[in-house]
């Protein structure tokens, strides 16, 4: 499908004033320039939500979770301590461990990690998935909606899709 046709059918199914999704993948070279994030990687969505392009690697991410949410490093020895008692994502840093553990999460096998609006892309050829807010109506329980995530890389971006709901919900 064109990236255009895709846009006219989101609009049409969820409204013009719906936030366009934010697509992301891998690559070995960078298609802008890179730009540190101080903390939580997710920073750079309100960049990526105005239609700027950020992409990441194993450098610009100073969050020991952030790297390895995105398959840039293996699980740094503090995260199941953050995520637990800090994050509260998880009841004990072993849930944290065994948790990890079972999904499998391979390296990213690529140095950068690019995300972009929708609108910005010329094609989906080679993209991971791209995530959307959905408006409230969706979902009355959310808020103001339900996080749309459609993926294609298996198994370790199903970790860093539920990351990315918890950060949401919790603002």
């Amino acid at each position: 499908m064109e990236v255009k046709i895709f846009i006219d059918n989101y609009r049409e199914a969820f409204g013009e004033s719906t936030p366009l999704p934010i697509v992301f993948w891998y690559s070995d070279t960078p298609v802008s320039e890179l730009q540190k994030v101080n903390g939580c990687f997710f920073k750079c969505f309100t960049d990526v939500r105005t239609g700027i392009t950020r992409i990441l690697d194993a450098e610009t991410i100073s969050c020991g979770s952030g790297k390895l949410y995105t398959g840039f490093s293996e699980m740094p020895e503090r995260v199941p301590i953050f995520v637990s008692l800090k994050e509260k994502y998880k009841q004990t840093p072993e849930m944290v461990v065994e948790y990890v553990q079972e999904l499998g999460m391979p390296l990213s096998g690529k140095p950068y990690l690019t995300f972009s609006r929708i609108d910005r892309i010329d094609s989906f050829e080679d993209k991971e998935g791209f995530s959307s807010l959905l408006p409230r109506m969706y979902s009355p329980v959310l808020q103001p909606g339900p996080i749309l995530i459609i993926t294609t890389r298996e198994p370790y971006l199903p970790f860093l899709v539920r990351v990315v709901v918890l950060w949401y919900h919790r603002r």
